[in-house]
Parts: C-alpha cells; sequence; structure tokens
C-alpha cells in the first residue's frame, strides 16, 4: 500500500461529534477516513503508521458501486464456505457455537485464494443474546475456565470471536450463534468498520 502523502482534516457537518474526518492523499487515490481522535496532531503522530496497516484503523466508508461489487463478491465466497461447514457439521446443534476460530481460518483462505487480501481478526461480539450463554451450556456442558466466574446478571453482552477483514469489509460467518433467537439474518455478515457489534481485540483464547 502505497505512504499517504498527504493529510487533510476537517470537521463537516456529517462527522459525528468528538471525531476528525480525515483524508489521506496517495498518488493513485484518496481515503476519506472517521477517526476518533481529539486533534489532528493527533492523527498525524498515530493514525499515518496506523494507516501502512489497513486492517487496524477503524474506518467508516461510503458503499460506493466498486465496493457494493467487492462486498457481493465476499459474500458469495462467505456463503460457499459457510456451506462447506455446515455439510460436515448439519447433525450437530447449534453448530456454530466455538467454530469461529476454525470458521474464520478457512475463510480467509478462500478470500486469499480469490485474489483479494485478507486477515483473520480476532476481538469481540458485542450483542450477544441471553439465549447464547444456554446455547452454549448445552452444547458443551458448561462454559470453559476462562468464563468460571460468569455472571449473567452483570454480563455485558460481549464475548470473544473471530473473523476477517478484507479491505474495509468485516466478514463473519458464525455470527448466528450470538442470536439464537433469529440467526438467519447473521448466517453471512458483510460490514464496515463502523458496526459497533465489532470490537478488534485481540483475544487471548479461540471461542
Amino acid at each position: 500500500m502505497a505512504r499517504p502523502a498527504h493529510l487533510r482534516a476537517s470537521v463537516p457537518a456529517t462527522c459525528p461529534a468528538g471525531l476528525i474526518c480525515a483524508t489521506f492523499e496517495t498518488k493513485d487515490t484518496r481515503h476519506t477516513l472517521t477517526i476518533q481522535a481529539a486533534t489532528l496532531q493527533d492523527i498525524q503522530s498515530t493514525e499515518i503508521s496506523r494507516y501502512q496497516n489497513y486492517h487496524r484503523i477503524r474506518r467508516r466508508v461510503s458503499m460506493s458501486t466498486a465496493n457494493t461489487n467487492i462486498a457481493e463478491k465476499l459474500k458469495t465466497i462467505a456463503q460457499a464456505v459457510r456451506q462447506q461447514l455446515h455439510t460436515y457439521y448439519e447433525n450437530e446443534p447449534f453448530w456454530t457455537i466455538g467454530l469461529c476460530w476454525s470458521a474464520s481460518q478457512l475463510l480467509e483462505k478462500a478470500i486469499q485464494d480469490a485474489g483479494y487480501p485478507a486477515k483473520r481478526y480476532g476481538g469481540y461480539y458485542n450483542d450477544c443474546e441471553d439465549g447464547y450463554i444456554d446455547n452454549i451450556i448445552e452444547r458443551f456442558g458448561g462454559l470453559d475456565e476462562d468464563n468460571g466466574d460468569f455472571d449473567i446478571e452483570t454480563w455485558d453482552h460481549r464475548w470473544k470471536h473471530w473473523w476477517v477483514v478484507c479491505n474495509e469489509f468485516i466478514i463473519d460467518i458464525t455470527a448466528d450463534q450470538f442470536h439464537p433467537s433469529d440467526p438467519e439474518p447473521y448466517q453471512i455478515v458483510v460490514t464496515n468498520f463502523s458496526d459497533t457489534d465489532y470490537s478488534m481485540h485481540q483475544p487471548s483464547r479461540k471461542h
């Protein structure tokens, strides 16, 4: 990826309060990013270097025609990988629970084989239903040692999770595990970094 040649920042009416909307310009293209930073100096000191690894920056992107086409291709790849997994696990209830680490590994390779840059990322899924915990216990007989002191009364509805990042997109084929009351819309998720369901922090264990 080309090194940003220029950095311009503004706070237009469409920029959320407390954020600075910065424009990175390279020789060939321009990227408008919404960065959570108090000042332009903060962006210049931290975000330019992070921009070199585009997986690590939380961007709010408009879905241009080109982006929409890429998203559709990624969705098709994700559907094929999920179908492959479903064929193997079809007789197991709640089969996507605990499968995100290996599923994201397969998805990463499939996207790379299709000619797109892809990288697995771990972090937290932030919108789990209460029923998710019941399904974990039913599938595995209890929670693992990392969650031995779990208390559903104080639970913040976050859970460790893995997915794949490609360009500005998050691709997730196991998010349905977190929505047992309505799993279908979450079987194939292609979203961007503004999606608050995802927090990119590497977890200590695979889940």
